[in-house]
């Protein structure tokens, strides 16, 4: 691989956060919990894939198994306002 190139891995989680998006979009949260899933075994410790993970979630209407993955996210990254916002968010639409 030369300089400046991005690795197989980064571009196969960019697929998979882009198929992520899509399905979202889609109306298929199953799915897209599948792929976030997927996202989430190549990279554990990533605040996107549990983001996703987190949406597809919620679109499937399973808001106390969105909350717990926020909850898991903010250990990861405590104060992040992105996830403290979301899960702010899915308390009050509960």
């Amino acid at each position: 691989m030369g300089q400046g190139g991005a690795g197989p891995d980064i571009l196969f989680l960019a697929a998979g956060f882009l198929l992520h998006q899509i399905l979202i979009e889609s109306d298929r949260p199953q799915r897209a919990l599948e792929v976030a899933d997927w996202l989430l075994e190549r990279d554990s410790d990533s605040l996107r894939a549990q983001l996703a993970k987190a949406t597809s979630y919620q679109r499937l209407g399973e808001p106390l198994q969105a909350e717990e993955v926020l909850r898991i996210s903010l250990e990861l990254a405590p104060g992040n306002p992105r996830i403290a916002g979301a899960l702010a968010r899915s308390y009050r639409e509960r």
